[in-house]
């Protein structure tokens, strides 16, 4: 088809070729495995050309006049591309429309094609068995009362709803302490899935108790100065990390961490909860100081909240800052925070 080169096929379509996008990547990688050509159908969704007329047709080929792709310019450029590694196994299924001039009709075809939902990462990950198994434990933790959602669209019957995308970035927060990496939303259900959730740590009662925990800092994002960075949404990650970071930096602290499923069990959720949003407070404080330290010219929220050098640093001099106030007893320990969240419920006989 002549038009693919210079894009003059694809001057009705919404969007022209991408170029080297994953995508395209992975379809050009398909069209040089030779062994895959036969499969290629069950891979593509197909394209769609509109033409004004069709003159003819018989077994062997099918004329037609004025035509133009409305999808498909992707796969168009990608196998121009790779002409050389085409073969005859490799088919692809062609929808020829023929609209008469009805521009309207042509329009519309052009529009819907172009405009179906897009299958995202987590969508793939939507009937996996992690994800099955979480939603099933955050289920039983919460007493049904929580609904851990893991597809568009769920009807989850006016519960409390925990995204299980941003479940994610709470644990890539708290759990494997990187706030820096929580504005790559993309990938949790991607490139750091597993490191996310195939851990055998992660389960029901651990997200459900990070999730209350992380969203108990937000108030504590009002003590600090600059709005700004208060209101900037890797803020609250970072506090809450902050927070995490002061809790296990204690052996007591570590110990209630990593065993969130007895505090859950026990009970002692909302204490744990409490103690969070009180050392968020006290956080937010100690993050002022360090603001104003910097130098306005020097100091970018957008910039800092993103680099591992900047959120590390600062968080050891807050959790220095917070030890002496423990030695000045300005600040309760940890061990008198969080040490009765263990400890099993006395059962009255």
């Amino acid at each position: 088809m002549s038009g693919i080169s210079d894009g003059k096929l694809f001057e009705q379509n919404v969007r022209s070729s991408l170029g080297n996008t994953k995508v395209n990547r992975s379809l050009r990688e398909s069209v040089r495995k030779k062994d895959e050509h036969a499969n290629f159908p069950l891979y593509h969704n197909g394209i769609n050309v509109l033409c004004a007329e069709i003159t003819a047709e018989d077994s062997e080929k099918i004329n037609i006049k004025e035509y133009v792709v409305v999808n498909g310019a992707q796969s168009l450029t990608s196998l121009l591309a790779e002409k050389s590694k085409l073969s005859d196994d490799l088919k692809i299924l062609v929808k020829l429309i023929e609209v008469k001039g009805d521009v309207a009709l042509s329009q519309k075809i052009t529009r819907n094609s172009n405009n179906q939902n897009a299958i995202k990462a987590r969508d793939l990950k939507s009937n996996e068995n992690i994800q099955k198994r979480l939603k099933a434990e955050v289920d039983e933790a919460t007493g049904g009362k929580v609904a851990y959602e893991i597809k568009q669209g769920e009807d989850n019957k006016g519960k409390e709803v925990i995204h299980n995308e941003i479940a994610g970035l709470v644990l890539l927060a708290l759990d494997l302490g990187e706030p820096w990496s929580c504005h790559q939303k993309y990938k949790v259900m991607d490139q750091l899935y597993s490191d996310i959730f195939a851990r055998p740590t992660v389960n029901g009662s651990k997200i459900y108790a990070l999730f209350e925990a992380f969203r108990s800092v937000v108030p504590a994002l009002s003590e600090i100065d600059n709005d700004a960075f208060a209101n900037y949404t890797l803020t609250r990650y970072y506090l809450a990390y902050l927070v995490a970071s002061i809790i296990r930096s204690d052996p007591i602290g570590e110990k209630v961490l990593a065993n969130l499923d007895r505090v859950v069990s026990n009970g002692k959720l909302s204490d744990f909860v409490s103690a969070f949003s009180d050392l968020a407070v006290a956080a937010a404080n100690d993050l002022n100081a360090e603001v104003a330290a910097e130098d306005d010219e020097v100091f970018d929220h957008k910039t800092n909240l993103k680099s591992k050098k900047w959120c590390e640093a600062t968080a050891a001099r807050i959790l220095a800052q917070y030890k002496k106030d423990v030695a000045r007893k300005k600040a309760d320990p940890i061990e008198s925070q969080f040490g009765a969240l263990l400890v099993e419920p006395e059962v009255s006989k």
